[in-house]
């Protein structure tokens, strides 16, 4: 590296020194200092062997220097090396060799640089060897002349002496003006320099109130910001204890949730075994009324056998011809046994009728009539007393399952009961069970927790809207900047329904 720098020109190390940001460089001196740039660049050099960020700069530094060896990037290392005498008897022998270390082709032609670079070390050590050896020649020679020289000057004659004195008072009276110009320049820098110093004592004074102005604004800062944190430490104290109230509340009501969960399931287990048991005394009432109306038919046919018989001994009894009295006694005897028979018959009749016998057939219409009463008004209306559920348990121990049909209104509908009895229910309800129009559906009565009594509804057939006298609606518009109309189908209940209006309108109207 020391051997390349000694083989570069002034210009040369002039660049090197910038590209390397040598302290020195960036003045501009008349006289560059050569040994200076030596020695801070041997310091470089061992810097360079544990810094990988100086040996990076030293490298660019290097390869800024040799790239007019280079040429073009795509040269093969053949053709590099065919011009090899040119480039070392143009830039050196070193600069040749350093050209050759950082060749593009080293990276495509490595194995030939690598068989390459032993040759082209040793040939560079033999011709610096060689320089070295003319160096010494041509110092020996300058010697000599100098020698010569001096003794030239000895017999050289006073006139000679006197042209060479008055050469020296003219350097020196140039070098003289030199100088003065160079010190009036020098002191027209100082006034400039002692100028930019007192601007430069005003511009630091500025900085400095502005500084403390910065320092001022900084505490005013950091006041608001420490109590915008107390504040943001309250307001999260208090929404923690907001958080806490709330988590209580919910508490107890998941705790009030569950504890109406387990009555409604006690008051769904009661409706249970009520409908069970309605359904068993139903079907005791069904059998009872089939064998009551077979019973009725027989005693019917009975009743008429037995009357015509009795109209039969009564003829006979009319007749002249019966003049025994054995026989017209035993004819009355026959006639008080058929009527006697008739007042039992008759008698029986009117007990299976009227008389109660573990729950007959009237009963079972009463108790069907007392929840129709119930149930006929709307499931968000009831208000029924526990005193209804007392009366259906008294009676019958079980629901009784109502079918309907539901019929569509512009918003929510009816059903109508088999029994020709109707109750409203809602929108929500309409969408929640999926109901269409003239749907047909079956409905049970339920108790709630607060006693009152509502309907659950099970979709047995599905309708259709399609032929509902309803208004139907499909698409969707968009009013001003704040509030937004959506007008949906009305047939497609999977689809959201949003109306939102505004706050002015909604509280005008």
């Amino acid at each position: 590296m020391v051997a390349l720098l000694k083989e570069m020109d002034e210009a040369g190390q002039r660049r090197m020194a910038r590209e390397l940001q040598f302290s020195f460089a960036k003045r501009s001196l008349k006289r560059w200092p050569e040994m200076i740039f030596m020695k801070t660049l041997r310091e470089y050099l061992q810097q360079a062997t544990h810094d990988l960020d100086i040996r990076q700069r030293l490298y660019l530094a290097l390869i800024q220097s040799i790239l007019p060896l280079l040429g073009d990037e795509e040269e093969a290392l053949e053709s590099f090396m065919g011009r090899h005498q040119a480039l070392i008897k143009q830039y050196g022998v070193w600069h040749f060799y350093w050209a050759f270390y950082f060749h593009p082709a080293r990276m495509f032609e490595n194995e030939l640089w690598e068989g390459l670079k032993p040759e082209v070390e040793e040939k560079c050590m033999k011709l610096e060897h060689s320089t070295e050896v003319m160096d010494a020649r041509a110092n020996l020679m300058k010697v000599v002349v100098r020698s010569s020289v001096s003794a030239t000057a000895q017999v050289t004659d006073e006139q000679s002496r006197r042209i060479a004195v008055e050469k020296m008072l003219a350097t020196e009276r140039e070098r003289r003006i030199q100088m003065e110009h160079e010190v009036s320049q020098y002191q027209r820098l100082l006034r400039e320099k002692q100028s930019e110093g007192s601007e430069l004592g005003c511009q630091l004074q500025e900085l400095q109130q502005y500084a403390e102005t910065l320092v001022a604004e900084g505490q005013a800062i950091q006041q608001q910001i420490e109590q915008e944190r107390r504040e943001r430490h309250e307001a999260l104290r208090r929404v923690m204890s907001e958080k806490t109230s709330l988590t209580e509340q919910l508490q107890l009501k998941r705790q009030e949730l569950k504890q109406q969960e387990q009555e409604t399931e006690q008051y769904e287990l009661k409706l249970a075994e009520l409908r069970s048991s309605y359904d068993r005394m139903r079907a005791e009432a069904m059998e009872r009324e089939e064998i009551l109306h077979d019973t009725g038919r027989l005693l019917r046919k009975l009743s008429e056998l037995l009357h015509a018989e009795i109209e039969q001994i009564a003829i006979a009894l009319n007749m002249k011809e019966q003049e025994s009295p054995e026989v017209r006694t035993a004819l009355r005897r026959q006639l008080r046994a058929t009527v006697d028979l008739l007042d039992t018959m008759e008698l029986y009749t009117h007990k299976a009728i009227t008389v109660p016998d573990g729950q007959s057939v009237l009963n079972g219409v009463s108790i069907a009539e007392t929840i129709r009463n119930i149930e006929d008004t709307p499931r968000a209306e009831v208000c029924a007393v526990s005193e209804a559920v007392d009366q259906i348990a008294e009676q019958a121990g079980e629901e009784v399952i109502h079918i309907g049909t539901f019929y569509r209104r512009e918003h929510g509908g009816y059903i109508q009961l088999e029994n020709q009895e109707t109750f409203n229910i809602t929108e929500s309800m309409v969408y929640k069970h999926d109901l269409q129009h003239q749907a047909e559906v079956q409905c049970r009565p339920r108790t709630h927790q607060s006693g009152g009594i509502y309907y659950d509804i099970e979709l047995l057939f599905q309708g259709d809207d399609a032929v509902s006298p309803i208004r139907q609606l499909d698409g969707y518009v968009e009013l001003g900047e704040h509030h937004t109309w959506y007008c949906v189908e009305m047939n497609q209940p999977l689809i959201a329904i949003r109306c939102i209006a505004e706050t002015s309108r909604s509280r005008n109207r």
